[in-house]
């Protein structure tokens, strides 16, 4: 398969003619569609890599990816409300998030597609909803669908929505309401209120599972730290990605130990600093999330 792929791949961007970008065109169409058929089981697996290989080599862009789905859906008669936008198709890709059998070959295409639309040129040109980033109301709507699947989404999703933006990040943690179910003592910062108050569609408990889930793969991740009082020492995450362990009575001593932390947290309390701010967002005992 990877070497069918490369001899495409090669033929495909050897030369920019008509010939070839028409070959490109039919190429990437047939693997979205087999991807948005769901019939096929057994082709799945070799569309999802060899899409995830053609954005991994510049094959194809993100903008004709949605140009083409629209097209696809437009076939089948599933007409979308408004222009094309990114969120229908990645979501059509994390449909096989769900899916045992396809879910690494997922994760990587939604690796790929994540660098892809990351790209200052793709966000120019693309159509991305009213919750910003793009990724974060997909990735609700599927686990609103296959709650059970929770697992798969934290070991194949959430690593390459949550990094290496830390602020995208917290936007999810504001669109699954983190200042509803976490109580505060101090304001938050921006980006863990931008979206706060827009519907998501969830139930409280779906939505603290989630929310749970996200701070459970942060901690994984190292976006989050344990801090406690027993013993007298913590660790925090600095902005240039360094660790250290700091001697305190409490879980900070001083505003000062605090400038530079991420996020941290444990059963004695937890603190979430804007890594571009510096100035300190909240801190909260997690004991009191409901």
């Amino acid at each position: 398969m990877r070497q069918m792929l490369l001899v495409l791949t090669s033929v495909i961007t050897k030369n920019d003619n008509p010939r070839a970008n028409k070959l490109r065109n039919l190429a990437a169409t047939t693997f979205l569609d087999i991807i948005c058929d769901r019939q096929d089981r057994i082709k799945v697996k070799p569309a999802l890599q060899g899409l995830a290989h053609f954005l991994l080599r510049d094959v194809v862009s993100i903008a004709q990816l949605v140009e083409i789905y629209d097209d696809i859906c437009k076939r089948s008669l599933h007409v979308q409300d408004g222009p094309p936008s990114l969120q229908p198709l990645f979501q059509a890709i994390l449909a096989w998030i769900v899916h045992h059998d396809t879910a690494l070959s997922a994760g990587h295409l939604v690796k790929n597609f994540l660098l892809q639309a990351r790209k200052p040129s793709e966000r120019t040109n693309l159509q991305t909803g009213t919750v910003s980033p793009f990724w974060i109301e997909p990735i609700i709507w599927t686990l609103h669908e296959w709650p059970d699947r929770m697992q798969e989404f934290k070991t194949h999703v959430f690593p390459h929505c949550f990094l290496p933006d830390i602020e995208e990040y917290m936007r999810f943690l504001s669109y699954v309401g983190f200042s509803r179910h976490v109580r505060l003592e101090q304001p938050l910062p921006e980006a863990l209120r931008t979206v706060q108050s827009c519907k998501n569609g969830l139930s409280e408990s779906e939505e603290f599972r989630i929310l749970l889930a996200a701070i459970e793969a942060g901690k994984e991740l190292t976006i989050i730290r344990d801090v406690g009082l027993y013993p007298r020492a913590f660790s925090q995450m600095h902005a240039d990605g360094s660790l250290q362990t700091i001697e305190s009575a409490t879980p900070f001593s001083s505003r000062k130990e605090r400038s530079n932390c991420l996020m941290t947290s444990s059963e004695s309390g937890c603190a979430i600093q804007h890594p571009k701010s510096g100035s300190l967002g909240c801190s909260y005992p997690c004991t009191q999330l409901r």
